[in-house]
């Protein structure tokens, strides 16, 4: 059975990321923060979709000839990077009071 996360990683990046890949264990950890209200309004919405279209621009910049020799730890660095490059932006109001107000 084909197991299915609530970000869909394109076609091309899923058939380099190897069996058991890290990758989807980051997916099951981040989905939860995905609730999260987005407290930065000016900024764009950080949801599934977003990451989604992160993850489809990435292939428009790298060139085939040079996709055909990334290995698949390559793959799992730059997918792995997309998707924790926004977590930040996923805070509770807990949390973003203590950063604002907190002693640090």
């Amino acid at each position: 059975m084909k197991q299915t996360y609530f970000i869909e990683i394109p076609e091309k990046i899923k058939k380099k990321l190897p069996n058991g890949s890290y990758v989807f264990a980051i997916l099951e950890k981040i989905k939860p923060l995905m609730k999260e209200i987005n407290y930065f309004p000016e900024y764009t919405f950080h949801d599934a979709t977003h990451i989604e279209n992160v993850l489809k621009n990435s292939l428009k910049l790298i060139p085939d000839n040079i996709y055909k020799k990334l290995d698949n730890e390559s793959i799992e660095y730059l997918v792995a990077a997309i998707l924790l490059h926004d977590l930040g932006m996923f805070i509770s109001k807990d949390g973003l009071n203590n950063l604002i107000f907190g002693k640090q």
